[in-house]
């Protein structure tokens, strides 16, 4: 769930970014939070179940923030440069060995 509708969208265009297939669900009823559930909450849906454990790393590391860009490493398996904050490739799926 996100926190609001800006919220989802931003990570949804992350997703697609990345080239995940994503959408947000349930973005027109968060006007009236108020008086709704919590599980009504605008939420970002990945279309891919395989998909699904790379949008989360880039989900939490989206809900982390930026991070010094000197922790940035390169993936020893496709050379992919890779925030910090990752300990894995999200392009290959390479563990970080440094």
């Amino acid at each position: 769930m996100a926190r609001d509708a800006v919220n989802a969208e931003i990570v949804k265009d992350m997703l697609c970014a990345y080239g995940i297939d994503a959408r947000v669900e349930q973005d027109n009823t968060w006007a009236g939070a108020a008086a709704l559930p919590a599980s009504l909450a605008p939420r970002v849906s990945v279309a891919d179940p395989d998909e699904r454990p790379r949008a989360r790393e880039l989900i939490d590391a989206f809900e982390q923030g930026p991070v010094d860009s000197g922790n940035a490493w390169t993936c020893p398996g496709c050379s992919e440069s890779i925030p910090g904050q990752f300990d894995r490739c999200w392009l290959c799926d390479t563990p970080r060995t440094e």
